[in-house]
């Protein structure tokens, strides 16, 4: 099994003339493939956060931006890499949990 080396939280944005209904499409297209993928995902208001193995994370999220790019002529991502080159991320519940 390979170790959760990192986290990467990230944002999706579609450029141009978007409605809010056609973006929300875009975006719960992307977080379902996203879901199916990896097994810690967190979905906040404003990103999408998810643990796991640096290389695997990293080619889901290129995967998901391509996706989007299927829904929308341009995408903006916003990303934030963590990664533990000896040992393992803190995992989504053990920085959330006791603040809900």
């Amino acid at each position: 099994m390979e170790k959760n080396n990192s986290s990467i939280a990230f944002q999706v944005l579609a450029l141009g003339d978007v409605s809010s209904k056609e973006l929300l499409q875009i975006v719960d297209t992307v977080i379902d493939y996203v879901k199916s993928q990896i097994e810690e995902v967190h979905v906040g208001p404003f990103e999408t956060t998810l643990v796991g193995n640096f290389n695997h994370l990293m080619d889901v999220v290129t995967q998901a931006i391509e996706l989007a790019g299927t829904l929308n002529d341009q995408i903006f991502v916003n990303m934030k890499v963590n990664y533990k080159g000896v040992g393992e991320v803190l995992g989504i519940d053990e920085k959330i949990n006791k603040h809900h």
